[in-house]
């Protein structure tokens, strides 16, 4: 074991001697050169582990996409990305739609190369999945748990969000006292898509699965229009903290709709769900026979021995 750490540290060492490290000024400020080393330690700290895993996905799949016979192609991202901005705000303008996935994307603290360089690795892993893959039969019982997913009891809230307790309590109080909700929701919520709707969210039903679990919950434990939450903690899709309070606009009995008629559009809906499962599957199987050497001291801190493991 010691052995083999030994060999790797010296084949690591070997290769970033041969590697030439430019060192470019980036800025002067009064005349004094900002160059690349002087922020570069902190840039691959903060964010360089995200990013790097990121790209190694993407050249993974390349790699694996050309060897199946998928060709590569340059404008794969920028297709998808225009794909993402017209399903998110079909309504908005394409400056419109800019600014808000700017937002969302600052947010979440990911740059727009990240997002094109996951979006160019899914599609690729749709394209690799669909030469091979065969859906399962969907059963009675699974299409009837999808129906109540789209076609149950659905609600419309209000929702006001915070990145802390001390924040939300602060705007609970001031709707206690009689505030206009969505006038406070202006001023201090960081829920920038349910702003250009008024601050609403919904209509949806307890089991819709793009809304987070706890605001579900919350919602439906309301019981009549017009009442307030208490706040409370939830995360979203990133696993990000954040505090909310939402207040109940209306509710929607469950859909008078015949399962049979709408049979068709629950299959499409069950196989794309099942479809993006098999693409997770595949990209970690990729991963699982790769060996990345990490050669950055900064990164090689954050893993073991400089060796990225899936």
């Amino acid at each position: 074991m010691l052995s083999s750490l030994k060999d790797e540290t010296e084949r690591r060492d070997r290769i970033t001697s041969q590697v030439k490290i430019d060192n470019p000024p980036i800025a002067l400020v009064n005349g004094k050169k900002i160059i690349q080393n002087d922020i570069m330690p902190i840039l691959m700290a903060g964010y360089g582990k995200q990013v790097l895993d990121k790209y190694t996905e993407l050249l993974l799949v390349r790699t694996h996409a050309q060897s199946v016979g998928i060709p590569l192609d340059d404008t794969i991202a920028d297709l998808e990305l225009n794909k993402l901005l017209l399903k998110m705000a079909p309504n908005q303008n394409q400056t419109q739609r800019y600014g808000l996935l700017k937002y969302i994307l600052k947010r979440r603290s990911i740059s727009l190369g990240e997002l094109k360089m996951v979006l160019e690795t899914t599609a690729l892993l749709k394209q690799i999945v669909l030469m091979e893959w065969e859906p399962q039969e969907i059963n009675n019982d699974t299409i009837r748990a999808q129906y109540v997913e789209l076609y149950g009891n659905q609600v419309t809230i209000k929702i006001l969000t915070t990145a802390t307790q001390r924040e939300i309590d602060a705007c609970h109080n001031f709707i206690k006292l009689g505030g206009d909700f969505y006038e406070i929701a202006k001023a201090y919520s960081q829920d920038q898509i349910s702003l250009t709707n008024n601050s609403e969210m919904g209509p949806f039903t307890l089991y819709t699965e793009d809304v987070p679990q706890h605001i579900r919950e919350q919602a439906f434990m309301l019981q009549k229009d017009n009442e307030t939450s208490a706040p409370f903690q939830y995360y979203d899709d990133k696993h990000i903290p954040y505090w909310a309070i939402i207040k109940r606009i209306s509710t929607i009995a469950q859909k008078d709709i015949a399962i049979a008629s709408v049979k068709t559009e629950i299959k499409d809906i069950i196989h794309q769900k099942r479809l993006n499962a098999e693409i997770a599957t595949r990209l970690k199987s990729i991963k699982t026979n790769a060996r990345i050497t990490i050669l950055d001291d900064t990164l090689r801190k954050n893993t073991s021995n400089g060796i990225m493991t899936p």
